[in-house]
Formats: structure tokens, C-alpha cells, sequence
């Protein structure tokens, strides 16, 4: 009767101790905060309306922006409290009334620091070929949307400013990135290319940030290999020559 005793207070021991650590769990995948940002473009003169919901895996719905403004930007600590596929929403009505929608799915596997959403609209110009010729331009309403999931980085990956980097087309600030892990590295746009942000810092917060200009037309270049190390800049061809002194 004692070792059975002994028994049923094991299985409650292990019972309570498998729900706090799914309970730690839970807490602890709860710090991954939501940076969101949204942004119509100064060519579309007519008044967008546009409905922009989040769907978590628990089948939960945020709405995240319903508005016509031009520019907003949301942010949220401890936003992402679950783990799995997440879907985004965005529905629209353009200058003729048309109504169209699109849905971007991604995951998050629980290991982020922060996850930044942006969504913009904006116009891109073609010219369709008619025969030997080209029509007048068009203009197609483009929806643009991004999804950076930002991680803790790695000891394994070396990120530090370089000095020595010549270039007449690149002006700064140029990073040299080495890769000591066993992993090949891509860039977001084109793979061989690590391209970033610079950042002002104002009593430790951010108050502005450069993206400087993306180039796509890059000739082709290969990703970081293990042991190999590549330049990153602000933007495709940097920033400034000569940055004004602050915090960045």
C-alpha cells in the first residue's frame, strides 16, 4: 500500500511538473514584441481604404489597421504569444472602386526577438510591348509587403565596422560580415548581397532610421559561405561619406 501511495504521488509530482513547464513555456515565448507599419504612396492621390487583419494559429484575429490615412505605425510588447503559421490580410479599394484582396502567410517558431510588419502601396510604371514598339506607360497599383523576423544573433557571426573598404560608387557606413559557423548565409533581396539600415539613437531609442536605395539589377553574387566574409552597407551603395557626429 505504501510503494502504491508512493506511486500515485510520483504521477502527481510529474503531472504538476510537466504542466509548470509548459506553463514556463508558454511565458517564456512571450517576447516577441510587433513592430507594424503601414504607408501609401505620395503618387496616389486618391483615398485609399484598406483593412489589414492578423490571424494567429490559435485562429485568433487582429486587427492591426482599418483606416484611409496615408501613414501609420503600431507597436506591441509581448505582441506574438504562440508559435506556428500566422496569416496576413489586407483588403483594399483602388481609384475605381475595384475591391481586391491579398492574403501572406508566415511562421514564427518561437525563437524571435521581434517581428516587423510593413505594408505599403504604391505605383509601378510599365510599358507593355506592341509589336516592335511600346505603348504608353501604365500604371499598376503594387502592394508591397514585408515580414522581418529578428532573431538573437549569433556568437558564430562577426559584424563589425570597416575602415578600409574602397569603393567611388559606395560611400558609408560599410560593415564587414564574417561567417564562422557551419551555415551559408543569404541576403534579403538578392542572395549574395547583405544590405541594411542605419539608425539615429537618442537616449538609447531609435528616432530615425536610413534605408538608403535598393538596387535588384546587382550582377549576380554568391551567398556567404562558412569561413568567407562580405561587406554590407545602408542600402546598395551607402549612406553618406561622411557621417555628422551622433549615436547610431
Amino acid at each position: 500500500m505504501k510503494k502504491r501511495h508512493m506511486t500515485n504521488i510520483n504521477k502527481i509530482y510529474l503531472s504538476f511538473l510537466s504542466s509548470l513547464l509548459l506553463l514556463l513555456g508558454m511565458n517564456l515565448y512571450g517576447q516577441n514584441d510587433l513592430f507594424f507599419s503601414y504607408r501609401s504612396s505620395e503618387d496616389i492621390k486618391w483615398t485609399t481604404n484598406v483593412i489589414i487583419l492578423l490571424k494567429s494559429p490559435d485562429k485568433e484575429v487582429f486587427n492591426l489597421f482599418t483606416d484611409t490615412v496615408k501613414e501609420y505605425n503600431y507597436s506591441g510588447d509581448n505582441y506574438f504569444l504562440s508559435k506556428g503559421k500566422y496569416s496576413l490580410s489586407i483588403w483594399y479599394v483602388d481609384e475605381n472602386n475595384v475591391k481586391d484582396s491579398i492574403d501572406y502567410d508566415f511562421e514564427l517558431y518561437g525563437n524571435e526577438m521581434s517581428t516587423k510588419i510593413s505594408v505599403s502601396f504604391d505605383y509601378m510604371i510599365e510599358r507593355p510591348k506592341r509589336g516592335n514598339n511600346f505603348s504608353n506607360s501604365d500604371k499598376i497599383l503594387y502592394c508591397y509587403i514585408r515580414v522581418n523576423k529578428i532573431y538573437t544573433p549569433p556568437v558564430t557571426i562577426e559584424i563589425e565596422l570597416d575602415t578600409t573598404y574602397k569603393g567611388d560608387a559606395f560611400k558609408g557606413p560599410v560593415f564587414k560580415i564574417k561567417n564562422n559557423s557551419n551555415d551559408t548565409l543569404y541576403g534579403e533581396h538578392l542572395p549574395g548581397y547583405f544590405w541594411g539600415s542605419l539608425s539615429y539613437l537618442r537616449n538609447d531609442s531609435i528616432v530615425a532610421t536610413e534605408s538608403g536605395i535598393l538596387d535588384l539589377n546587382f550582377v549576380r553574387s554568391p551567398p556567404l559561405y562558412p569561413d568567407s566574409t562580405k561587406f554590407a552597407l545602408v542600402g546598395s551603395f551607402g549612406f553618406s561619406n561622411k557621417l555628422s557626429p551622433s549615436d547610431y
